[in-house]
């Protein structure tokens, strides 16, 4: 018996209306000369489960000092904050999303400064599953 390739289990998928696997996202944005970047492993990490998310900031190509704080958008509004890490040029984190968040569809806000002042928002899109 025949394996289906990749593509055609994707496309069945899409035309069933099944999900197809979650891929990785990195987002990034820049305020002059400040550019940051977050990198996480899929848009639909699972409950309960590590999440590890990465961050890169540098000024006119070289790491820079920078702080990140956390906000939880659900429908476009803030709902929560989380912490306030410093760091220089490269950050990791890990997240545990709880149960009570599966099935809404939020978004992860990162709020990456600079220590010379300039601020970038990093919006990652992310729905909780079990």
């Amino acid at each position: 018996m025949r394996r289906a390739s990749p593509t055609a289990t994707l496309l069945v998928g899409a035309v069933l209306g099944l999900a197809a696997p979650a891929q990785a996202g990195t987002v990034s944005g820049s305020s002059g000369a400040f550019r940051a970047s977050m990198h996480a492993g899929t848009h639909h990490p699972r409950a309960g489960r590590k999440w590890i998310v990465t961050f890169t900031a540098t000024r006119n190509g070289r790491p820079a000092r920078a702080s990140v704080g956390y906000e939880f958008l659900y429908g476009g509004k803030v709902v929560a904050h989380r912490s306030h890490y410093r760091f220089r040029g490269h950050f990791k984190d890990t997240f545990y999303w709880p149960v009570q968040s599966v099935g809404y569809a939020l978004t992860l806000r990162a709020v990456v400064q600079g220590s010379h002042g300039a601020t970038v928002y990093l919006d990652y899109a992310v729905q909780v599953i079990r």
